[in-house]
């Protein structure tokens, strides 16, 4: 297909060296589970899901450190804002959402975030396909026949 007057031509992954086998599976228990506790304040229910749902996720597991800590926190702070916000103005609230998006990208809360970094618990890891027997069975059928 010519690509004239469209630039160059789109670079395939392996050109690039890098595969989708690059990505290593991660195993809960690989990194350190953080049960960090919640920090003092008036919480909305909201507010707490998301707290224990960040540190169950794997990402808390593998990539968080003790030095993240603060930027959780603070991250817990703004949901926290937001969801009050929502229940105020949700249009105004809707409006600033891509703040918190951003802060979540960072700390890998997203499935897309943690798909591309190859964190995948065991349990979520698609199974390795069974090879097929299919040759053999043919051969056997074939010596049977002939």
């Amino acid at each position: 297909m010519p690509t004239k007057g469209r630039g160059p031509a789109p670079k395939l992954g392996e050109k690039l060296g890098h595969t989708a086998s690059d990505r290593r599976v991660t195993r809960p228990g690989d990194g350190r589970r953080k049960d960090w506790p919640v920090p003092a304040g008036e919480w909305l229910p909201q507010t707490l899901a998301w707290w224990e749902a960040s540190l169950g996720s794997v990402a808390a597991e593998v990539a968080w450190t003790d030095e993240d800590r603060p930027k959780v926190e603070r991250l817990l702070h703004m949901v926290d804002a937001w969801w009050r916000l929502m229940l105020e103005d949700p249009l105004k609230a809707l409006q600033q959402h891509d703040v918190i998006r951003r802060a979540e990208v960072e700390l890998y809360l997203g499935p897309a975030e943690r798909a591309r970094a190859g964190m995948v618990r065991k349990d979520d890891a698609p199974e390795r396909p069974v090879a097929s027997r299919a040759r053999a069975r043919l051969r056997a059928v074939d010596d049977a026949v002939g």
